[in-house]
């Protein structure tokens, strides 16, 4: 028999830091379907699916505040877009949007491309 006390071995459990949450914007209702309405309720859904996947926050993208910006990796080569009129039947209301047919991406690092064709 040694004179020692016992030792545990087990190390001390470390407390998990949980990031804080982040308020996210909400979605006005669509009383009247106008053009203008539903336009604006698209824009405010991608605001909520962007701080989502962290592509932007409160104040600018998630976690970039500290961080030294890096280039973007991918880049935009070219793009083939064409207009588009959606015009409701019974109020005769239109929009018109630019909808993309073709996107040609770089890869900065490798060089690569790809290209998205619709």
């Amino acid at each position: 028999m040694s004179n020692n006390p016992p030792v545990c071995h087990i190390p001390p459990v470390q407390p998990k830091t949980q990031p804080q949450p982040v308020n996210l914007p909400s979605v006005s209702p669509v009383t009247n379907p106008t053009p203008g309405n539903l336009q604006n309720a698209v824009n405010q859904l991608r605001t909520i699916v962007n701080y989502i996947s962290g592509r932007q926050g409160p104040r600018g993208p998630q976690g970039a505040s500290n961080a030294p910006s890096k280039p973007a990796r991918w880049q935009e080569f070219h793009r083939t877009e064409e207009p588009v009129t959606i015009t409701d039947p019974t109020s005769g209301a239109s929009v018109t949007f630019s909808r993309i047919n073709q996107l040609v991406m770089h890869d900065q690092v490798t060089g690569e491309s790809w290209t998205w064709n619709r």
